[in-house]
């Protein structure tokens, strides 16, 4: 596959469909010519796809394109356009998907509407299992193609407009090689004789994407890496600042970073316990009084209303759970080793421990391929 200087060699680039508004030169695709397009998706047994959103410029982020190819089309599909898009994510419901690094991609189709996927191929996931060490879409791009796909979009802003001809060609790269990706993936996966591992974890990736996730709010907080330096008083100081830091990225549509940094939070902490001023300034005087005032709500919070997170307590392994922990990782990393893939792929440290202690939950969530790996066939 050659790409003389150009992002998409010029075959693809004019059997690209992305229809123009007739002021601005990002794509819209209107209501006459989103059927179109899925009239060409009809046709297709495997469709490449993926998405962008703006959630490094604003908060929440939202989707703002939809890429699609096909074997002889590829499409842009605008959100932002206010389109109807449940019957094309009803479409894509029934259709054999692939994608690169698919989680993000599904979370983002399911805020969107009722999009729930029926087959997966991920080119990530499959290069994992083919033992590749760097999996990220450039990389294989240029592994298998050698073609270098530009990189200086990465972290664009997806909901400005109009969108600048670099960005569109990235998104169309974003979708441009995954059906030929796919195939050689495939094909060296059949030959390591890996497919049905593949197979069998694609769909319980499929299975993932069903599933509900979990409030925002508490999950945000204590995913934070800062709080666990805190206890106590300082937590609900820490607690009420991301509380406010919410509010002002809300307000501001900005991400919460932007209003201030994870690391900045835990300075703020420090000082309070240290009875300094914290060190930070905001030209608002607006921000900066609800700052003080959630400092001193967090400084003010009866015991009672600390956070808390609800953890089971954790024994230690008895001599004979340390045992079988041993004897199964033991197995599980010379088995890895064997085949060159990353010993996560196969099971967990923290699965293998819960088997130690006879969790019968995560013997029944592991795939028939990794029981075998494993010899935990019954």
């Amino acid at each position: 596959m050659e790409h003389a200087g150009t992002p998409l060699a010029e075959n693809q680039k004019k059997s690209t469909i992305a229809c123009r508004d007739s002021t601005a030169i990002h794509p819209v695709v209107e209501a006459r010519k989103l059927s179109e397009l899925m009239e060409r998706l009809l046709g297709e047994e495997w469709i490449a796809l993926d998405t962008e959103a703006n959630g490094l410029h604003a908060y929440p982020g939202h989707l703002c394109l939809i890429q699609l190819s096909g074997e002889c089309f590829q499409g842009i599909v605008e959100p932002l356009a206010e389109l109807n898009l449940s019957p094309l994510l009803e479409l894509l419901s029934n259709k054999s998907l692939v994608l690169h690094s698919c989680e993000f991609d599904l979370r983002m189709l399911k805020t969107a509407g009722d999009f729930h996927p029926k087959k997966i191929f991920d080119t990530s996931l499959a290069a994992r299992f083919l033992g590749h060490k760097r999996v990220g879409l450039a990389a294989l791009v240029e592994r298998y193609f050698g073609v270098k796909l530009p990189k200086e979009n990465q972290k664009a802003n997806w909901g400005q407009r109009p969108l600048s001809e670099s960005m569109l060609d990235y998104a169309r790269n974003d979708v441009a090689f995954l059906l030929p990706l796919q195939k050689e993936l495939e094909e060296a996966l059949k030959g390591l004789n890996r497919w049905e591992w593949y197979c069998q974890s694609c769909s319980q990736l499929v299975q993932g994407s069903l599933v509900e996730s979990e409030p925002a709010d508490d999950v945000s907080f204590w995913r934070l890496n800062a709080k666990p330096r805190f206890a106590g008083r300082s937590l609900a100081v820490l607690w009420e600042l991301w509380r406010w830091r919410e509010g002002e990225a809300l307000r501001a549509n900005l991400p919460p970073f932007r209003i201030m940094r994870n690391e900045q939070l835990v300075s703020v902490v420090n000082c309070v316990n240290e009875g300094l001023a914290p060190k930070v300034s905001f030209k608002s005087k607006r921000i900066m009084t609800a700052l003080f005032s959630a400092i001193d709500k967090g400084r003010a919070l009866p015991e009672g209303e600390w956070p808390v997170k609800q953890r089971a307590k954790k024994l230690r392994l008895s001599e004979s759970q340390e045992s079988v922990f041993n004897q199964i990782k033991e197995r599980r990393d010379t088995v890895a080793s064997k085949h060159a893939i990353d010993p996560a792929l196969i099971i967990s440290n923290a699965k293998i421990e819960a088997l130690a202690r006879g969790s019968q939950a995560v013997r029944e969530m592991l795939l028939p391929w990794q029981k075998q790996l494993l010899g935990l066939v019954e």
